[in-house]
């Protein structure tokens, strides 16, 4: 017999899920915005809403290039928490946040290799 989630109560079981909940402050999902936040070197800003991403996208970096970058590697993070809680709740998937973590790093490395100007990406 399958275990259903409760679609409100996906990664944690333990909170009913709104949309900041499931993309920012749940346990799960903060180990992967820690990881992120490390990867591209946020420090310890870590975001907890939409707001906060978008004004740590926008403060992380002078440049318009490495901002244009972190957006997308921001998006990118959220599509894959997005596809990992479905994993959870259509496929009887469970959550891991490394797992999540290695498909951003494969997502972003395959977005930035066929979608940007960075010829000889290998």
């Amino acid at each position: 017999m399958f275990k259903k989630h409760h679609p409100s109560k996906v990664f944690c079981q333990q909170v009913e899920e709104d949309i900041e909940h499931a993309f920012f402050t749940c346990a799960h999902v903060r180990k992967v915005w820690t990881w992120f936040g490390n990867w591209i070197r946020w420090g310890k800003n870590i975001p907890s809403d939409f707001r906060s991403l978008m004004e740590n996208i926008n403060s992380g970096s002078n440049d318009r290039k490495t901002r244009k970058l972190h957006k997308a590697l921001a998006y990118t993070v959220l599509w894959t928490i997005w596809k990992s809680r479905n994993e959870v709740v259509f496929k009887n998937g469970k959550a891991n946040a490394m797992q999540v973590a290695d498909e951003i790093q494969l997502s972003s490395f395959n977005w930035v290799k066929y979608r940007s100007r960075c010829n000889g990406l290998n």
